[in-house]
Parts: structure tokens; sequence; C-alpha cells
């Protein structure tokens, strides 16, 4: 019988609110999950039985689904819940497609089975939504083809590591090529920098909204709006802000600040500015009408009318809202961002002190806003040349 570690615990809570106890068994380690110490010692100790007594099917073995959930289990404490919530998503939109004339779905095919053509009727099979039954979902769009390149990325990424662990000698996947977008870059449509005109008449429809000066200071600082939502009074320093945190989903849907931002470079400080410093001083005023005098360090500086953590969905609502009052096209909260890099750009700001700024982990991240806003320019350009 194989030796097993004794069981590690994790001593503090998670946001989500599980406990977590890991161990490992012939050299793999397994995570069990429960709302408390004991439920999670329990679930840890029936796993190693399983294990022990030969009841864990070999990955040979494994369909799709069976592969993905343990895949998905290993993954739990190393990726955030947002990004497991997202993933089985995209498993349950890949797994419920028909694959054959018989019925199969995707999800049942035995792992080393499933070869390109499959991949190829998938790809093709996802541009039409189906429910969980394979079956066309009823008043839903069909799927971008970026929507579905995302979910055989997600579906390469799984068999990548299929690959990695030996369970199957190579990825079905490779050789398949992305469908061609046929709806136009974010950065052209929701995720656009806006205009003076566009920003001027949003702002003058948003003056009763709730989250105004949200607006404002994601317009003053290049912010995320999970960035902006997890901001703490402590965080609020004379010459600076500092961006330590963001807020999220975790793998049960429920909004959470999480323990880091969306990546590791996006810990950092922003210089104060009187348009920043504006921003939160109005807000604060608000807090304080709205839910009294009485705060602490770690309260949020904006949040929803009741008080609860700020959720991205219903401040993109709120802005189409403002921008069919303004009769304006609509955009996400995304857009501050990216109309603050825009007019940084056009001031003539270093690259590398932009990408600092806005959290980038990738300079190329931060040289596409230059090449976009290049682009632009040049358009500006010729039009007044031609006059």
């Amino acid at each position: 019988m194989a030796k097993k570690k004794a069981a590690a615990e994790e001593k503090k809570g998670r946001p989500d609110g599980l406990r977590r106890v890991s161990f490992r068994f012939e050299g793999k380690r397994y995570y069990a999950y429960g709302h408390t110490l004991k439920e999670a010692r329990k679930k840890a100790e029936e796993k190693q039985k399983e294990l022990e007594a030969g009841q864990y099917k070999k990955s040979a073995a494994l369909t799709f689904s069976e592969y993905y959930e343990r895949w998905s289990d290993a993954r739990r404490g190393t990726v955030s819940g947002a990004t497991l919530r997202k993933q089985q998503f995209q498993f349950e939109a890949a797994a419920a497609v028909r694959i054959d004339a018989n019925g199969n779905r995707f999800g049942d095919l035995p792992l080393p089975d499933i070869e390109t053509q499959h991949i190829r009727i998938l790809q093709k099979a996802l541009l039409i939504r189906t429910d969980k039954d394979g079956n066309p979902a009823k008043g839903k769009a069909e799927r971008t083809p970026q929507s579905v390149n995302d979910i055989i990325a997600f579906v390469s990424h799984i068999f990548h590591d299929a690959v990695m662990e030996r369970a199957i000698d190579w990825n079905p996947c490779n050789g398949v090529k992305n469908l061609k977008r046929k709806d136009k870059p974010a950065r052209e449509t929701f995720h656009r920098a806006l205009t003076e005109q566009e920003l001027k008449a949003f702002f003058e429809a948003a003056v009763e909204s709730w989250y105004l000066h949200l607006y404002e200071f994601l317009l003053a600082s290049g912010c995320r709006c999970g960035e902006a939502g997890a901001l703490m009074l402590q965080d609020i320093k004379p010459d600076k802000i500092m961006i330590r945190r963001t807020v999220t989903k975790n793998e049960h849907g429920v909004y959470v600040i999480g323990d880091t931002t969306k990546t590791a470079y996006g810990q950092r400080t922003i210089p104060m500015t009187d348009a920043i410093r504006a921003a939160l001083r109005k807000q604060k005023e608000v807090n304080a009408a709205a839910f009294g005098d009485v705060v602490g360090l770690t309260d949020t500086v904006f949040r929803t009318s009741w008080g609860n953590l700020l959720a991205v969905a219903n401040v993109d609502r709120d802005i189409e809202r403002i921008c069919r009052k303004a009769g304006i096209r609509k955009f996400t909260a995304h857009a501050f961002r990216d109309t603050f890099a825009t007019i940084c750009i056009d001031q003539g700001m270093n690259p590398k002190v932009l990408q600092d700024i806005l959290g980038h982990s990738n300079f190329n991240l931060t040289m596409s806003l230059y090449a976009h806003s290049m682009e632009e320019q040049k358009a500006r350009e010729m039009v007044s040349i031609a006059r």
C-alpha cells in the first residue's frame, strides 16, 4: 500500500468561507473542501480511502467530463474562484454538445478517444447556444466566433495538462485554427476610449446617478472597476492611493474582496491628483449621508446604495441606462480606463510610467494602446490637412 503523508489543514478561512485540507498520495496532492474543518477532514479521509482501495479511476479510462472534475478539483486553491466559475461555464457549454449521429455528448467521450475531427465538430456546434441536454437554447443569441475561440482554448488547456500528466499522448486541439472574428474588437465598441463630446453628454446625464463619483474616479485614476470597489480608507494616503486588491466573484458566484488584484503586477500605487482627491471627497460625503459618519479603515469607499460590495454588472447596467438618456453609444466601465490611458498618451506620458499606473503585466498591452491612439491621431491630422 502506498504511503500517504499527513493531511495539511488550511488555518485561515478562504474568501468563499470554505476550509481546505490537502494530502499527498503516490506523489500527487489532493484537496478536500468543507464549510468547517471537520467536514473537510471527513471528505479528505473518504478520498484517501478511495485511493487506497484503488477505486480512483486511471486517467486513461476517464471521459472528458470525469477528467475535468479531477482537473478542476486539483486547481482549487491555485486559481481564483472567479476563474473556476468561468471555466465551469465553459466546460458545461462544451460537454453538452452532441458530437455524433448517435447523440453522444462531447463530455461523455473517453479522453484518449477524442480526435481532431471531434474538436472541429465541437467548434462549429458551439456557435449555437444549447442547454445542458445539448438542445438549442430558446431565446438565446448565437455565440460570437471569439466566444467559441475562448471555449476551444479552454478545452485545449485541459488536454495540454492531460498530456503533461501522460494521461494521453497528444492534444487533439493542436492544428485547429481559430474562427475568424466577425464582430468589431471591444476597443472599438463598448471598451472604446470616449470622445470629449461623449464624456460631456454622459456626465450631464449622470448627475443623479449613485455612481457619479465612481465614474469621476475611474476616469481620473485609470483603475479597473473592481479595484475601485475594493479600495478601502486605509489605502488612501495624502499623496497617493494604493491598489492592493479587487472585487471578484468566488466559485459560487458571490461577490467578495479578493486577496490580491487581477494580476500580481496590478498591485501598485497611483499618485494623488486634484481630480482623484475631489472624487474621493465627494464620495465620502455621499457615504456619510447614506450610512453615517462612523467608519473604519477597512470600509470600502465605493459601494452600492445598499452599502454592499460594488458589483461591476450593476455599474455597467447603470452606464447603459445613462447612455440611453444621453443618446450615445453604450459602453462599459472599462471604457473610462481606456479613456484615461488615451488622455495620458495624448499628453506625452512615458509608456513605462503608464504601464505602472495601469498595472499592466505585459508591456505589449500598454504599447497596443499607443499604437491604437496613434492611428486615431493620424486620422485626425489627415482630416485637418484635407480641409
